[in-house]
Parts: C-alpha cells; structure tokens; sequence
C-alpha cells in the first residue's frame, strides 16, 4: 500500500467517524429536551407522592402502619444481641 493511499483510508475513517458523531450529537440534541422532560415529571411523581404519605402519616397516625402486621411478628420473632467492645453480650 502506497503512503497515498494509507493517508486515503486514514481520511475516509476519520470523515466516517466524523459524520457518525455528528449524527449522534444532532439525534441526542434534538432528544435531551425529552429526557429533561421525563426527569422532572418523574421527579415531580416522587414529590407528590413523599408528601402524600407524608400527609397522610400525619393527618392519619394510625390508619397506615409503618411496618405491616406480618413483619412486626417476625421481627418480634428475632432474637436481640447487644455488643460490648465487640462482643455478644
């Protein structure tokens, strides 16, 4: 191969690349407004729903229990250890 068309194919891989990337860039410029969009909307979703249960918590202390039925048993179940410096007391 001739030093010719070396510089040939390095410029054809270097202009392929180049328009592969600017494809990329104009398709992830045109779609960023989108995923921005979605962000805030789920952020927004997890607002909303932090200060329902929030609100709901407090206007309703006794309706929702933290921990339901089922797993304050088995908690309850579980033994207790205390450790002191390390050690099972």
């Amino acid at each position: 191969m001739s030093p010719a068309g070396f510089a040939s194919l390095l410029l054809g891989a270097s202009l392929a690349l180049m328009l592969c990337g600017s494809v990329t860039f104009v398709i992830g410029f045109m779609l960023m407004p989108w995923v921005i969009g979605l962000v805030m909307v789920l952020y927004f979703a997890g607002i909303l729903s932090n200060l329902s249960a929030g609100g709901r918590a407090f206007l309703f202390p006794n309706s929702c229990p933290s921990i339901p039925k089922e797993m304050s048993d088995i908690i309850s179940m579980m033994p207790v250890y205390f450790t002191f410096n390390g050690h099972i007391v």
